[in-house]
């Protein structure tokens, strides 16, 4: 943070600290001004980094970096198809016949005809978008997902996420993923090159959004699909009718057997869905209690006569 000049004879600019300040030096030596002024330049630089890295901890506790697109190469843009993937699609892998689907516009936006934002646009209007997290959650599970994968935040009150789900029942869900893309946030934050991403910070305007964000946030090894915390956030009562596979998208399935101790303590039993072994003999379970009271008695009964009797 110290001022330096050359030999010289004239004045000349420095910079300490983000600010410039004049100095000169005769014979190796600095008069008792400039020295001042070069104690000074220190500590306001000391308080101007020490002010920075605090907002730097406290705005960016937790933030993931933005990736942005101009002119770059085809390897580059392979790494941003495949954060647009991940962020759009929850993490969640996306299989080769899923791809399909938005092939015409991932091979428009690598010969530079779309913007990254219009290809994130396509990948969140696509069937695979709708399979995965329209048809299989809530309309207001689906909203908050619609915040957190596209301005990557989770909703700021009751009130904005209610009227995105009456945006969404009203106008459909296009209408209702359009109007995220279109926002004047989603322009400051991300614009036309950068891909969105998830922003949980430290600090935020009300505790709703950081709650609701907090909530949203999951493990890097996990995806926006995963079956327990759906079934858990959703309180599916019934957790042997799966919604849909893991990272598949397809139209549901019933499941006779599910593995996994932490998996049955929040699915109810389904009797009706369970397998049976066939059992031969009498079977007790669909015997009235008076029934076997009164066939133990006369057990009993039969074995005293015998006694008597021998």
């Amino acid at each position: 943070m110290m001022a330096f000049c050359g030999e010289m004879s004239g004045g000349a600019l420095f910079r300490s600290g983000g600010i410039k300040f004049a100095g000169c030096r005769m014979g190796g030596k600095l008069d008792i001004e400039e020295a001042w002024v070069s104690r000074r330049c220190r500590k306001v630089g000391v308080q101007m980094m020490t002010t920075s890295a605090v907002n730097g901890i406290t705005m960016e506790v937790i933030s993931y970096p933005p990736k942005k697109l101009r002119e770059s190469s085809a390897e580059e843009k392979d790494v941003v198809v495949d954060s647009v993937f991940k962020q759009i699609f929850g993490n969640a892998y996306v299989m080769e016949s899923e791809r399909e689907e938005v092939a015409v516009a991932e091979s428009r936006f690598r010969a530079g005809r779309l913007t990254v934002k219009e290809f994130a646009r396509q990948c969140a209007l696509s069937e695979t978008y709708r399979r995965r997290f329209f048809e299989c959650c809530t309309a207001y599970r689906a909203a908050e997902l619609n915040f957190k994968h596209i301005l990557g935040r989770g909703p700021r009150s009751d009130l904005e996420l209610s009227e995105h789900v009456r945006q969404m029942n009203d106008e459909g869900r296009e209408a209702a993923i359009n109007a995220l893309f279109d926002s004047d946030e989603y322009s400051e934050l991300f614009g036309n090159d950068t891909v969105p991403y998830r922003k949980f910070k430290g600090t935020y305007p009300n505790m709703v959004e950081f709650v609701r964000t907090g909530y949203l946030e999951s493990f890097p090894g996990t995806t926006d699909k995963a079956l327990l915390q759906r079934a858990r956030e959703t309180k599916n009562m019934n957790l042997n009718h799966v919604l849909s596979l893991e990272g598949a998208g397809i139209k549901p399935k019933v499941l006779n057997l599910i593995s996994g101790d932490e998996v049955k303590m929040g699915i109810p039993l389904r009797p009706d869905l369970e397998l049976r072994t066939p059992t031969s003999g009498l079977d007790l379970g669909s015997v009235p209690p008076t029934t076997i009271a009164a066939i133990g008695a006369g057990v009993v009964l039969l074995i005293l006569l015998l006694n008597a009797v021998f």
